[in-house]
């Protein structure tokens, strides 16, 4: 596949997954509270304006839109019913568990090899 081929079809998946977790209200209700900032901090102070934006008692006309709609998709949601699946699906393939081995590690002491001389006493001296 060419690249921009490639990256369409990554987007389109995106935007698919996007639209069926309800991720698209979150951006609109975002896109809204952007909008709704914007707006009453040009009459008020900051603080005054995202008290206002986020009491929920002053909704903007895209707010009051987001909701209905949000609540139009429950209420669909809530009318659909969920199909039935009925019959046993037979297993393709068996796969048997897999057998435990325990290995049995030598300790550190049996592991390690003795030392064959003593190191020599006075150390050796540097020339």
């Amino acid at each position: 596949m060419r690249r921009p081929t490639l990256l369409l079809a990554h987007l389109a998946v995106i935007a698919a997954l996007a639209v069926g977790t309800g991720a698209h209200w979150m951006v609109l209700q975002s896109v809204a509270w952007t909008g709704m900032l914007y707006d009453y901090s040009r009459e008020a102070t900051l603080t005054e304006a995202v008290q206002k934006t986020f009491d929920g008692r002053h909704p903007c006309k895209l707010c009051r839109t987001i909701e209905s709609a949000q609540k139009q998709h429950r209420v669909y949601d809530a009318a659909q019913p969920v199909p039935v699946i009925e019959g046993v699906l037979e297993p393709l393939l068996a796969v048997a568990a897999p057998f435990c081995v325990f290995v049995v590690y030598p300790r550190v002491e049996e592991a390690a090899e003795p030392l064959g001389h003593t190191p020599p006493s006075p150390p050796p001296r540097l020339v």
